[in-house]
């Protein structure tokens, strides 16, 4: 049902939306970035499960892109500290 997709998506949207507000604080920086690389494996999962549904497709993969570049960021980051 699309409802519920949009539901679902909204939610996991928001989830994703307070872990990046976390990533501002150094505090389990490490932690959220593992959590957020493997939450992409499982949307990819999800994309591939609703293939057929365009619009829900590319928003998930918006999603990922997004989560992508958020983390790539702080890893670079997390990076320079440790040299």
């Amino acid at each position: 049902d699309g409802s519920t997709r949009d539901s679902d998506f909204s939610r996991i949207r928001d989830l994703v939306a307070k872990a990046f507000n976390a990533l501002k604080n150094d505090h389990d920086r490490r932690k959220i970035i593992s959590h957020l690389r493997s939450a992409v494996d499982g949307l990819r999962s999800l994309a591939k499960t609703y293939e057929q549904d365009l619009t829900y497709t590319c928003r998930i993969t918006a999603l990922i892109e997004n989560i992508e570049e958020e983390t790539g960021r702080f890893v670079d980051d997390l990076l320079d500290m440790d040299d």
